[in-house]
């Protein structure tokens, strides 16, 4: 059992999940604080009822898994970045290529199970969680329309680091920033 939430009285409720969504790591051997809970989960198939992985690699997470999508790679998309041993360096990786196949980015994984969940009716109250992931529901930010994963990753930059401009870094390629 995993604690996820508490009770009115504040008191840990222990539940067993139904489903696993794993994005971009590997769980079960080596992404998780708990390796034997995880385990233990995997072992009563009737627990946990369904497994998706989302990656770019055969993890032995995804071996176990009940469907396995296909996640595009930095090289398939526009991205930015850090220096592992410096947060201060900031790189920024154009798209190289297509993705192959059927692969997706993190950002269309989200706007469409967004758009399921909320045609489905989870009982979210205000703006619905697609329209929060396309910033519909900040005119200020989209104009009203749906931002593309371009457009998102533009305001995250420019929203955060006023010094430079999303299309400086675009320019330049690596920023040095200072804290």
């Amino acid at each position: 059992q995993y604690v996820a939430e508490l009770d009115k009285n504040g008191k840990p409720v222990k539940v067993t999940p139904k489903m696993l969504f794993n994005i971009a790591g590997n769980i079960i051997a080596n992404q998780h604080m708990n390796i034997p809970q995880v385990l233990s989960w995997l072992k009563d198939r009737k627990a946990v009822e369904c497994i998706v992985v989302f990656d770019n690699f055969m993890t032995s997470t995804a071996r176990y898994a009940d469907i396995v999508l296909p996640a595009d790679t930095n090289w398939e998309r526009e991205d930015i970045g850090w220096n592992d041993d410096d947060d201060e360096i900031m790189l920024f990786s154009s798209k190289a290529i297509d993705p192959p196949g059927e692969a997706r980015s993190i950002h269309y994984l989200a706007r469409e199970l967004a758009k399921k969940l909320h045609k489905l009716g989870t009982g979210y109250k205000g703006a619905s969680l697609y329209d929060r992931i396309a910033f519909k529901d900040k005119p200020e930010i989209s104009g009203g329309k749906n931002m593309s994963e371009g457009d998102n990753l533009r305001y995250m930059w420019n929203s955060g680091n006023p010094r430079w401009s999303f299309e400086d870094l675009r320019k330049q390629g690596i920023i040095k920033v200072n804290k």
